[in-house]
């Protein structure tokens, strides 16, 4: 019996190495690398600004690319027309100090000014940020795209929604 016994413990601890020390486990999915915009949407407190935005946004990711590439210390932002290389169709670029902490990127914007805080999700080619932003959160935005911030009201507030593909 006491070799029956030992025998099963033998062969249970073989058992559970083998499957617990696999090579099937997935690699932690990284912020690092570059990421192109795909979709910028936006919801905020006056529901009649957000089809006005999120017409400005989808024209602006039709003629525009924006990219961000993230190194172990800094991203990078780069928006230019499509089609366009080198500085030709440049319009904006950015480098800018980033931290992670838990399910937050806060990035030090230069192009913005101050900390840009957003929450994010990310899988191994999709990284989606929600950030909450201010009235003048928004015209910061919108002044890129050739809005006239003065059309932003002061009270304005909402939630800004970018996904990003590798």
């Amino acid at each position: 019996m006491k070799n029956f016994i030992l025998s099963l413990t033998i062969l249970l601890t073989a058992c559970t190495l083998m499957t617990s020390c696999g090579d099937n486990e997935e690699e932690a999915v990284t912020l690092q690398g570059e990421w192109l915009m795909r979709e910028q949407t936006i919801k905020t407190s006056d529901s009649s600004f957000d089809n006005m935005l999120n017409t400005v946004f989808s024209l602006d990711l039709k003629e525009n690319q924006t990219t961000r590439a993230f190194t172990e210390l800094n991203v990078k932002t780069t928006i230019r027309k499509k089609g366009s290389s080198g500085s030709d169709g440049l319009i904006s670029e950015s480098t800018d100090a980033y931290e992670v902490k838990g399910d937050s990127i806060f990035i030090q914007s230069s192009l913005h000014g101050g900390t840009a805080a957003s929450k994010y999700l990310i899988t191994p080619n999709t990284l989606t940020t929600y950030r909450k932003v201010t009235s003048q959160d928004i015209r910061n935005i919108v002044t890129i795209m050739g809005v006239d911030p003065a059309t932003i009201p002061n009270d304005l507030t909402g939630e800004l929604k970018i996904k990003e593909i590798r």
